[in-house]
Formats: C-alpha cells, structure tokens, sequence
C-alpha cells in the first residue's frame, strides 16, 4: 500500500492532515468535480473487485481513488463531499485489509475516518475488529463499547462484543493454565 497517500509516512512534526495539504495540487471547481467523477469510478471498480473477493485489486482501486482525490478543494461543498467520499474510501481499505488479514494496516485505515469522525460506527466496528484479529481484546471491546453508545440497537455489534468476549475468555483461560504448566 502506498504509504504516501494511503497515511503510513510519518512526517517532520506535522499532522498527516497537514501533510496531505501542503503536497496537495490547488485546482478549478471545474477540475475538482472532474476528478470527483474519475474517483467515483474509481471506487466503482474496487466495489466490482469486493464483490468477486478480490482484494488487491479492490485496494490498488481504492489507493487510486484516493489519489484522485488529493487536491486542496476549492469550496467548502467540495471540501465536505471530498472528506465524505476518502472516509467511505478508507473503509473499504479497511474492509480489504480485514479479508487479507492485515490488522495493523486495518486500524490504521479506520484511524483515518476516526480522525475525521470519532464517533463513526463502522470505523469502530471495523477497527475493533482489527484488535480482535491481533488479539487485543480490551482495546477491541472499548471500540465496540463507543459505538454501541452511538448506535446501541446495532445487532452487528452486539454480535461482535460477544464474540469478543468469548475469545478474552478463552485467551484468559489459555494463559492460566500455561501459568499452572509452569508452576506444576
């Protein structure tokens, strides 16, 4: 994944926000709503890529999506649905990178729209299911447990907290025992 666009450089003191900003080209409204559209598309054949399961492909869409989309907006109308459109983008990052099993990159991705949004359910949602997939329970749980505060009818997340929960437990109980091996 390009870490340039995709927000994994890490930059000379300054938010990744900033950065983008600053390496970003000034455009015309025209410009703007053209490279909207080539995004969109975009995004379209990502979306085509999830669909047969095809999740480099779908990421190298995404990433060019993204990249599209990199320019300083000329008005704030632009602005907003530019910042809406990279978050839908990021999730669906997020989305590939779960398939392939890259948690770290995953949490990542949602970090973005977390940034944006902190509230963000499916942003949490899939981040907790990131810390889920390295194990990192306690810190999965509390994502769930801010998500559930935004949207706590939400059967997905109640089926993930459970889940959650049980593999804790499970986790707890490996660890006693091998601590039992150790001291028999």
């Amino acid at each position: 994944i390009n870490a340039e666009y995709m927000g994994g450089g890490r930059g000379r003191g300054r938010s990744w926000q900033q950065r983008m900003q600053e390496e970003a080209p000034n455009i015309t409204r025209a410009q703007a709503r053209q490279r909207m559209l080539e995004a969109e598309a975009q995004k379209g054949e990502g979306n085509a890529c999830v669909r047969r399961r095809e999740w480099d492909m779908a990421l190298h869409s995404y990433q060019s999506a993204l990249q599209t989309v990199h320019f300083v907006a000329p008005g704030s109308a632009i602005r907003e649905q530019q910042q809406a459109f990279r978050c839908a983008c990021w999730l669906n990052v997020a989305h590939c990178l779960l398939q392939k099993e890259h948690f770290r990159e995953a949490i990542e991705s949602c970090d973005h729209v977390l940034s944006v949004d902190p509230q963000h359910v499916k942003a949490l949602y899939r981040r907790a299911l990131g810390y889920g997939g390295l194990k990192e329970y306690d810190t999965a749980m509390e994502d769930v447990s801010r998500a559930l505060e935004s949207d706590p009818g939400n059967a997905d997340l109640g089926r993930l907290r459970g889940r959650l929960m049980q593999q804790r437990s499970a986790q707890t109980e490996r660890e006693r025992a091998q601590y039992r091996r150790m001291f028999e």
